[in-house]
């Protein structure tokens, strides 16, 4: 279960599982108005909605549209969804209850106003040790982002770091502007969200890879079937391998490929477009855009179209 892993992770980072929240935190937390705080019951359940509505993404770009709405079922009324690339705060996608207007323009915002995670930002500590913060007096506050803090006129937020495969790759914001204060529950409760973010991210990945996997399979298989037709059983397997004739230069190029290249060309092998693929993987498509042409240097390709072709020659190689 993915509740059983999120309380996992949050012992061995210090934090409090799901199961013990509620004895910790309380059910009250301070109120500007009359405005009744949900219970905390309520909002983990609303923790468990969440993670569950994430993992249940078919894709890296269905769960990247989701990241933001998804946690206002924990009651947040703002939430803000942020890439970091190679150190960079990058705004990806915002949720604000009753008003998508604002949510696109704070996107906007944001990403008119791209900053590096640096300095004595709270954000930046907050990726280097993985623990959620509370921000209770954002205005004033001398090491928040000013610009964003002003624009979006919060007055108090929580913000909390995304892991995949270990390493930080993204965050969320979220407040309950202009009613309600944030406080230590929802600090906590965003972590646990960010944890479940951080797992569905693997498995959308992960997904993406298989669908790779799964269209050179049936391509060979079509191919393989098509070789057999009108003729002798036995010269099935010398048309297969005249299919996939070997290519060792190529291959010897795919060995110098880095992790993240094989990453970019999956993607390109899919037929995606810089865009897609620097969200799936969350990069800029100026990054994504170096690594295609790495790709297509070291292949010895002219074209996105011969790399991906010559990703499918290899991938579906058969002994």
């Amino acid at each position: 279960m993915v509740i059983s892993r999120l309380d996992a992770t949050a012992k061995t980072s210090g934090g409090t599982s799901l199961s013990h929240l509620p004895a910790v935190v309380g059910r009250t937390a301070r109120t500007r108005s009359d405005v009744l705080e949900p219970d905390t019951a309520d909002l983990l359940i609303g923790v468990q909605q969440a993670v569950d509505q994430l993992v249940a993404a078919s894709s890296m770009d269905e769960l990247l549209a989701l990241a933001a709405e998804a946690a206002a079922r924990i009651g947040f009324t703002r939430v803000l969804f942020s890439r970091v690339d190679h150190g960079i705060w990058l705004t990806q996608n915002a949720y604000a209850v009753d008003d998508p207007g604002f949510a696109e323009q704070l996107v906007a915002f944001g990403t008119a106003h791209s900053r590096r995670l640096a300095g004595q930002l709270l954000e930046s500590e907050m990726m280097l040790s993985g623990v959620p913060i509370l921000v209770s007096d954002a205005q004033s506050h001398p090491r928040v982002f000013r610009k964003l803090v002003k624009f979006s006129r919060t007055t108090d937020y929580v913000a909390a770091p995304v892991q995949a495969w270990g390493l930080p790759v993204a965050m969320v914001h979220a407040d309950r502007y202009p009613d309600l204060s944030v406080g230590e529950a929802d600090r906590r409760l965003l972590g646990l969200y960010a944890g479940g973010l951080g797992l569905a991210i693997e498995r959308a990945q992960l997904a993406d890879r298989l669908k790779v996997i799964n269209q050179a399979s049936a391509s060979f298989g079509g191919r393989a079937d098509d070789g057999g037709q009108g003729g002798p059983a036995n010269q099935s397997g010398p048309v297969r391998l005249a299919a996939v004739s070997p290519l060792p230069s190529a291959e010897k190029a795919t060995e110098r490929l880095s992790p993240r290249e094989w990453d970019v060309l999956r993607s390109v092998a899919l037929g995606k477009t810089n865009a897609q693929i620097a969200t799936g993987l969350f990069l800029t498509e100026n990054t994504v855009k170096v690594h295609v042409k790495r790709i297509l240097r070291k292949l010895g390709a002219a074209n996105r179209t011969e790399a991906a072709a010559l990703y499918h020659r290899l991938t579906r190689r058969g002994p």
